[in-house]
């Protein structure tokens, strides 16, 4: 059980990281701002599960029961959602995107597209990136509801959102797997 905010990092970054491991433990975003973005987020970073710090205790368990024994528990986006971060990722994501909401195993979507597991991790980090750009920092992307109950991007605190400095998903990428995370996979 990871909660979101943390004070090095935010749990989505830890638990990328923890499904990278040989032995990837269930990973359970526990949040008070566990909403549909974030829990389309924590579906990109590979967490099993998302839930509210505001869910019942009964339900509490009910769901880290059903993450212990390899169930997810989120809750589904609705497409609108969906859309409206699929238009701010980078075009060549919106099917790994898809592929992700549909609960797709990762080594079947790097199949389906041909593409090498590492690369499909670096767009994962990439998609997280911006998804959720700089929680800590200046610019908070945040998709919030209007009232036609469809979603648009706040911009209220920088214009151009990462112009000062490269996001920690992107260095954790480049890092992990020797990529950035816009170029093109190395042909084969």
């Amino acid at each position: 059980m990871v909660d979101y905010r943390l004070p090095d990092e935010d749990g989505l970054a830890l638990a990328r990281a923890l499904k990278a491991l040989p032995r990837a433990p269930r990973v359970l975003i526990y949040s008070a701002y566990a909403d549909q973005v974030l829990a389309l987020a924590a579906i990109v970073a590979g967490a099993d599960s998302t839930l509210s710090k505001s869910t019942v205790a009964a339900d509490v368990v009910r769901v880290i029961v059903a993450t212990a024994e390899g169930r997810t528990q989120h809750p589904d986006p609705p497409p609108s959602v969906t859309r409206a971060v699929a238009q701010h990722i980078d075009e060549r994501d919106v099917p790994i995107l898809a592929m992700l909401v549909h609960h797709v195993p990762p080594a079947e979507i790097a199949d389906a597209l041909q593409i090498p597991r590492g690369w499909l991790e670096a767009r994962r980090w990439a998609m997280l990136q911006r998804i959720v750009r700089a929680p800590n920092g200046a610019y908070r992307r945040r998709l919030t509801a209007n009232r036609g109950g469809r979603y648009e991007q706040d911009r209220t605190e920088n214009p151009r959102p990462g112009a000062s400095s490269r996001s920690r998903w992107a260095r954790e990428s480049r890092r992990r797997f020797g990529t950035g995370t816009t170029t093109e996979p190395a042909a084969s």
